[in-house]
């Protein structure tokens, strides 16, 4: 997944400075769909926000089963979603808006089985001691009998 992230970044910027005639979408469209063919990959989804506030939107593949890829879609991101998060929470803590010290309780409600004691800090150096819920069957399998349901 990496070396595909990697591809498209690079490809994405060449496509961006090629002097053809073809109108940029369509070059950013034949990249993604020609890297997804390259890597094997099933589907994907990506955008452009260009300097001037336009964005390109672009899909290509399949979402699950038989269904194309569309930008409107919500996508399952993986564990990218904790470097992001992280990233995120940090630039808040150094914004003062919040603290790693900070309990969930002061940003969450009350869930059953979560201890609002639990810290932002230990949370991002994954210390919290909170289930790894990736490990309950149950849940692939309800999330595969239900995509749409969040």
């Amino acid at each position: 997944m990496r070396a595909l992230c990697t591809t498209l970044v690079v490809t994405l910027l060449v496509a961006c400075s090629d002097g053809r005639e073809r109108p940029l979408e369509d070059r950013l469209q034949r990249v993604l769909d020609t890297s997804l063919q390259k890597h094997d990959v099933r589907g994907a989804s990506a955008a452009v926000v260009f300097p001037d506030g336009d964005i390109w939107l672009g899909t290509s593949g399949l979402s699950h089963e038989s269904v194309a890829m569309d930008p409107g879609m919500f996508v399952f991101v993986g564990s990218i979603t904790k470097n992001v998060v992280a990233a995120l929470t940090l630039k808040l803590a150094e914004e003062g808006r919040l603290s790693l010290e900070d309990p969930l309780s002061r940003w969450l409600p009350d869930y059953p089985h979560v201890d609002g004691a639990i810290t932002l800090r230990q949370l991002l150096n994954h210390t919290s001691g909170l289930y790894m819920f990736w490990s309950n069957q149950e849940i692939w399998d309800e999330l595969k009998r239900d995509r749409a349901r969040v």
